[in-house]
Protein backbone atom coordinates (compact mmCIF):
# COMPACT_ATOMS: atom_id res chain seq x y z
CA UNK A 1 0.00 0.00 0.00
CA UNK A 2 2.75 2.46 0.96
CA UNK A 3 4.74 1.62 -2.18
CA UNK A 4 1.64 2.38 -4.24
CA UNK A 5 1.48 5.81 -2.57
CA UNK A 6 5.19 6.40 -3.23
CA UNK A 7 4.73 5.34 -6.85
CA UNK A 8 1.79 7.76 -7.25
CA UNK A 9 3.83 10.61 -5.78
CA UNK A 10 6.78 9.76 -8.01
CA UNK A 11 4.64 9.76 -11.15
CA UNK A 12 2.91 13.05 -10.32
CA UNK A 13 5.81 14.98 -8.78
CA UNK A 14 6.18 17.25 -11.84
CA UNK A 15 2.60 18.55 -11.77
CA UNK A 16 2.29 22.28 -11.17
CA UNK A 17 -0.92 22.61 -9.15
CA UNK A 18 -1.11 24.08 -5.65
CA UNK A 19 -1.26 20.69 -3.94
CA UNK A 20 1.92 19.33 -5.52
CA UNK A 21 3.76 22.65 -5.25
CA UNK A 22 3.01 22.56 -1.51
CA UNK A 23 4.18 18.96 -1.24
CA UNK A 24 7.41 19.76 -3.09
CA UNK A 25 8.10 22.70 -0.76
CA UNK A 26 7.55 20.55 2.33
CA UNK A 27 9.73 17.84 0.80
CA UNK A 28 12.59 20.26 0.10
CA UNK A 29 12.69 21.52 3.69
CA UNK A 30 12.48 17.98 5.07
CA UNK A 31 16.20 17.64 5.75
CA UNK A 32 17.92 16.19 8.78
CA UNK A 33 19.05 19.48 10.33
CA UNK A 34 15.49 20.88 10.14
CA UNK A 35 14.23 17.68 11.74
CA UNK A 36 16.82 17.97 14.54
CA UNK A 37 16.00 21.62 15.28
CA UNK A 38 12.25 20.93 15.42
CA UNK A 39 12.71 18.01 17.83
CA UNK A 40 15.07 19.98 20.09
CA UNK A 41 12.69 22.96 20.32
CA UNK A 42 9.66 20.77 20.93
CA UNK A 43 11.54 18.76 23.57
CA UNK A 44 12.38 22.00 25.44
CA UNK A 45 8.75 23.14 25.27
CA UNK A 46 7.46 19.74 26.36
CA UNK A 47 9.92 19.65 29.30
CA UNK A 48 8.69 23.07 30.42
CA UNK A 49 5.05 21.92 30.25
CA UNK A 50 5.93 18.80 32.22
CA UNK A 51 7.64 20.77 34.99
CA UNK A 52 4.67 23.14 35.23
CA UNK A 53 2.17 20.23 35.11
CA UNK A 54 0.48 21.53 31.98
CA UNK A 55 -0.63 18.01 31.10
CA UNK A 56 -2.98 18.89 28.23
CA UNK A 57 -0.34 20.99 26.49
CA UNK A 58 2.26 18.32 27.24
CA UNK A 59 0.07 15.64 25.60
CA UNK A 60 -0.58 17.83 22.52
CA UNK A 61 3.16 18.47 22.01
CA UNK A 62 3.89 14.75 22.48
CA UNK A 63 1.30 13.81 19.83
CA UNK A 64 2.72 16.42 17.44
CA UNK A 65 6.24 15.05 17.99
CA UNK A 66 5.07 11.52 17.24
CA UNK A 67 3.38 12.73 14.04
CA UNK A 68 6.56 14.57 13.01
CA UNK A 69 8.62 11.43 13.60
CA UNK A 70 6.20 9.40 11.46
CA UNK A 71 6.36 12.09 8.75
CA UNK A 72 10.17 12.10 8.63
CA UNK A 73 10.18 8.28 8.65
CA UNK A 74 7.92 8.27 5.58
CA UNK A 75 10.00 10.96 3.89
CA UNK A 76 13.16 8.95 4.54
CA UNK A 77 11.62 5.83 3.03
CA UNK A 78 10.30 7.81 0.06
CA UNK A 79 13.79 9.14 -0.67
CA UNK A 80 15.15 5.58 -0.61
CA UNK A 81 12.26 4.42 -2.82
CA UNK A 82 12.82 7.30 -5.25
CA UNK A 83 16.54 6.55 -5.50
CA UNK A 84 15.90 2.83 -6.08
CA UNK A 85 13.25 3.48 -8.75
CA UNK A 86 15.52 5.98 -10.52
CA UNK A 87 18.42 3.54 -10.44
CA UNK A 88 16.30 0.71 -11.80
CA UNK A 89 14.67 3.00 -14.39
CA UNK A 90 18.12 3.92 -15.70
CA UNK A 91 19.00 0.22 -15.85
CA UNK A 92 15.83 -0.60 -17.82
CA UNK A 93 16.30 2.40 -20.13
CA UNK A 94 19.81 1.24 -21.01
CA UNK A 95 18.51 -2.29 -21.62
CA UNK A 96 15.69 -1.03 -23.87
CA UNK A 97 18.12 1.14 -25.86
CA UNK A 98 20.45 -1.83 -26.30
CA UNK A 99 17.56 -4.09 -27.37
CA UNK A 100 16.21 -1.47 -29.81
CA UNK A 101 19.63 -1.09 -31.41
CA UNK A 102 19.97 -4.87 -31.72
CA UNK A 103 16.48 -5.17 -33.25
CA UNK A 104 17.17 -2.41 -35.78
CA UNK A 105 20.44 -4.09 -36.77
CA UNK A 106 18.59 -7.40 -37.18
CA UNK A 107 15.95 -5.85 -39.44
CA UNK A 108 18.48 -3.94 -41.56
CA UNK A 109 21.04 -6.72 -41.86
CA UNK A 110 19.13 -9.99 -41.84
CA UNK A 111 15.49 -9.74 -42.64
CA UNK A 112 13.75 -6.96 -44.53
CA UNK A 113 10.75 -9.18 -45.28
CA UNK A 114 9.45 -8.69 -41.74
CA UNK A 115 9.43 -12.38 -40.86
CA UNK A 116 10.86 -13.23 -37.46
CA UNK A 117 11.11 -9.68 -36.15
CA UNK A 118 8.80 -10.26 -33.19
CA UNK A 119 10.41 -13.60 -32.40
CA UNK A 120 13.84 -11.98 -32.31
CA UNK A 121 12.47 -9.17 -30.13
CA UNK A 122 11.07 -11.81 -27.77
CA UNK A 123 14.51 -13.39 -27.43
CA UNK A 124 15.96 -9.98 -26.58
CA UNK A 125 13.21 -9.31 -24.04
CA UNK A 126 13.49 -12.63 -22.19
CA UNK A 127 17.26 -12.27 -21.86
CA UNK A 128 17.11 -8.62 -20.81
CA UNK A 129 14.24 -9.08 -18.35
CA UNK A 130 15.94 -12.02 -16.69
CA UNK A 131 18.99 -9.84 -16.09
CA UNK A 132 16.97 -6.83 -14.85
CA UNK A 133 14.65 -8.81 -12.56
CA UNK A 134 17.60 -10.65 -11.05
CA UNK A 135 19.22 -7.31 -10.28
CA UNK A 136 16.02 -5.70 -8.93
CA UNK A 137 14.64 -8.60 -6.86
CA UNK A 138 17.71 -10.80 -6.34
CA UNK A 139 15.37 -13.74 -7.07
CA UNK A 140 15.09 -16.28 -9.86
CA UNK A 141 12.32 -15.76 -12.40
CA UNK A 142 10.94 -17.29 -15.60
CA UNK A 143 10.02 -15.06 -18.51
CA UNK A 144 7.95 -16.09 -21.52
CA UNK A 145 6.65 -14.25 -24.56
CA UNK A 146 3.79 -15.98 -26.38
CA UNK A 147 2.84 -14.77 -29.84
CA UNK A 148 -0.52 -15.86 -31.24
CA UNK A 149 -1.29 -16.18 -34.95
CA UNK A 150 -3.50 -18.12 -37.33
CA UNK A 151 -2.49 -21.05 -39.50
CA UNK A 152 -4.07 -20.77 -42.95
CA UNK A 153 -6.45 -18.23 -41.47
CA UNK A 154 -8.20 -20.88 -39.35
CA UNK A 155 -6.35 -22.75 -36.60
CA UNK A 156 -4.84 -20.61 -33.91
CA UNK A 157 -1.22 -21.33 -33.05
CA UNK A 158 1.21 -19.73 -30.67
CA UNK A 159 4.96 -19.55 -30.39
CA UNK A 160 6.50 -19.37 -26.93
CA UNK A 161 9.94 -17.88 -26.39
CA UNK A 162 11.03 -18.46 -22.80
CA UNK A 163 13.99 -18.00 -20.47
CA UNK A 164 13.49 -20.46 -17.61
CA UNK A 165 16.49 -20.53 -15.29
CA UNK A 166 20.03 -19.38 -14.53
CA UNK A 167 21.31 -22.70 -15.89
CA UNK A 168 20.06 -21.83 -19.37
CA UNK A 169 22.09 -19.13 -21.12
CA UNK A 170 19.71 -18.79 -24.08
CA UNK A 171 15.98 -18.69 -24.74
CA UNK A 172 13.98 -21.73 -25.83
CA UNK A 173 11.30 -21.87 -28.51
CA UNK A 174 8.12 -23.95 -28.44
CA UNK A 175 5.09 -24.05 -30.74
CA UNK A 176 1.58 -25.05 -29.62
CA UNK A 177 -1.92 -25.27 -31.04
CA UNK A 178 -4.16 -23.01 -28.97
CA UNK A 179 -7.18 -25.30 -29.33
CA UNK A 180 -5.29 -28.58 -28.81
CA UNK A 181 -7.23 -30.65 -26.24
CA UNK A 182 -4.24 -31.96 -24.29
CA UNK A 183 -3.05 -28.41 -23.70
CA UNK A 184 -6.42 -26.91 -22.76
CA UNK A 185 -5.65 -26.54 -19.07
CA UNK A 186 -2.57 -24.36 -19.45
CA UNK A 187 -3.39 -20.93 -18.04
CA UNK A 188 -1.69 -18.92 -20.78
CA UNK A 189 -3.74 -20.82 -23.39
CA UNK A 190 -6.88 -19.95 -21.46
CA UNK A 191 -5.94 -16.28 -21.79
CA UNK A 192 -5.52 -16.71 -25.55
CA UNK A 193 -8.66 -18.83 -26.07
CA UNK A 194 -10.91 -16.60 -23.99
CA UNK A 195 -9.27 -13.46 -25.37
CA UNK A 196 -8.62 -12.07 -21.86
CA UNK A 197 -7.26 -8.65 -22.80
CA UNK A 198 -6.18 -7.60 -19.32
CA UNK A 199 -3.34 -7.80 -16.83
CA UNK A 200 -3.33 -10.77 -14.45
CA UNK A 201 -1.65 -10.73 -11.04
CA UNK A 202 -1.40 -13.79 -8.77
CA UNK A 203 0.38 -12.86 -5.56
CA UNK A 204 0.23 -16.19 -3.70
CA UNK A 205 1.19 -19.78 -4.44
CA UNK A 206 -2.31 -21.01 -3.49
CA UNK A 207 -3.87 -18.81 -6.16
CA UNK A 208 -1.39 -20.07 -8.74
CA UNK A 209 -2.02 -23.72 -7.84
CA UNK A 210 -5.76 -23.17 -8.26
CA UNK A 211 -5.37 -21.71 -11.76
CA UNK A 212 -2.28 -23.37 -13.19
CA UNK A 213 -1.86 -26.81 -14.68
CA UNK A 214 1.32 -28.88 -15.00
CA UNK A 215 1.83 -32.33 -16.44
CA UNK A 216 4.48 -32.83 -13.76
CA UNK A 217 2.99 -32.12 -10.32
CA UNK A 218 6.43 -31.54 -8.82
CA UNK A 219 6.56 -28.19 -10.64
CA UNK A 220 3.75 -26.86 -8.48
CA UNK A 221 6.23 -25.88 -5.80
CA UNK A 222 8.31 -23.75 -8.19
CA UNK A 223 6.16 -20.67 -8.80
CA UNK A 224 5.10 -18.31 -6.03
CA UNK A 225 3.91 -15.24 -7.96
CA UNK A 226 2.72 -14.61 -11.50
CA UNK A 227 2.30 -11.55 -13.73
CA UNK A 228 0.65 -11.91 -17.14
CA UNK A 229 0.32 -8.96 -19.53
CA UNK A 230 -1.75 -9.53 -22.67
CA UNK A 231 -1.91 -7.09 -25.59
CA UNK A 232 -4.07 -6.92 -28.71
CA UNK A 233 -2.14 -4.26 -30.72
CA UNK A 234 -5.10 -3.35 -32.95
CA UNK A 235 -5.93 -7.02 -33.55
CA UNK A 236 -9.16 -8.91 -32.95
CA UNK A 237 -7.48 -11.61 -30.86
CA UNK A 238 -4.66 -11.36 -28.31
CA UNK A 239 -1.48 -10.57 -30.27
CA UNK A 240 0.98 -11.57 -27.59
CA UNK A 241 1.30 -12.34 -23.92
CA UNK A 242 4.25 -11.52 -21.68
CA UNK A 243 4.28 -13.62 -18.52
CA UNK A 244 6.69 -13.62 -15.59
CA UNK A 245 6.94 -16.26 -12.85
CA UNK A 246 8.63 -15.53 -9.51
CA UNK A 247 10.44 -18.44 -7.95
CA UNK A 248 10.40 -16.99 -4.43
CA UNK A 249 7.72 -15.61 -2.11
CA UNK A 250 6.91 -11.89 -2.35
CA UNK A 251 9.60 -11.34 -4.99
CA UNK A 252 7.43 -8.86 -6.89
CA UNK A 253 5.51 -7.47 -3.90
CA UNK A 254 3.43 -8.35 -0.86
CA UNK A 255 0.02 -8.18 -2.58
CA UNK A 256 -1.69 -7.51 -5.94
CA UNK A 257 -1.37 -3.75 -5.54
CA UNK A 258 2.38 -4.02 -5.15
CA UNK A 259 2.57 -6.43 -8.09
CA UNK A 260 0.74 -3.83 -10.21
CA UNK A 261 3.25 -1.16 -9.14
CA UNK A 262 6.13 -3.54 -9.88
CA UNK A 263 4.74 -4.26 -13.35
CA UNK A 264 4.29 -0.58 -14.10
CA UNK A 265 7.85 0.29 -13.08
CA UNK A 266 9.83 -2.67 -14.39
CA UNK A 267 7.79 -4.67 -16.92
CA UNK A 268 5.59 -2.23 -18.84
CA UNK A 269 8.57 -0.71 -20.76
CA UNK A 270 9.16 -4.16 -22.26
CA UNK A 271 5.52 -4.32 -23.31
CA UNK A 272 6.04 -1.11 -25.27
CA UNK A 273 9.15 -2.56 -26.90
CA UNK A 274 7.27 -5.72 -27.92
CA UNK A 275 4.37 -3.64 -29.29
CA UNK A 276 6.89 -1.70 -31.35
CA UNK A 277 8.40 -4.92 -32.72
CA UNK A 278 4.96 -6.43 -33.42
CA UNK A 279 3.80 -3.31 -35.27
CA UNK A 280 7.06 -3.18 -37.24
CA UNK A 281 6.70 -6.79 -38.35
CA UNK A 282 3.07 -6.31 -39.41
CA UNK A 283 3.90 -3.10 -41.26
CA UNK A 284 6.77 -4.63 -43.23
CA UNK A 285 4.79 -7.81 -43.99
CA UNK A 286 1.61 -5.85 -44.73
CA UNK A 287 -0.44 -8.05 -42.36
CA UNK A 288 -3.82 -6.98 -41.01
CA UNK A 289 -4.49 -10.06 -38.87
CA UNK A 290 -2.75 -12.14 -36.19
CA UNK A 291 -0.63 -13.98 -38.73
Amino acid sequence: MINRLYNWLNRNKDKENIFFIGLKFIYKISVEWVHAIIIILMTLVMTDFYEKSYWTSFAIILIIMIMIEIYFYLIGNYKKYKYQVQRNSDLILNEIITATTALDDYVNSNNKSGKGIFEYASVLVTASMYKVLKDVTNCESRISVIQQFHEDGKKRKCTMISRKSKKRTSSAKKELLVEYTKNKNYYFLKILKENIDTYVFFDTKNEIDKNFFWRNNKKKSDIYQYIGLAEKVETKDIAFLLQIDAMEKKAFGKDKDELAVFAENYIYPYIQFLKHAYTMERTIKGDERNE
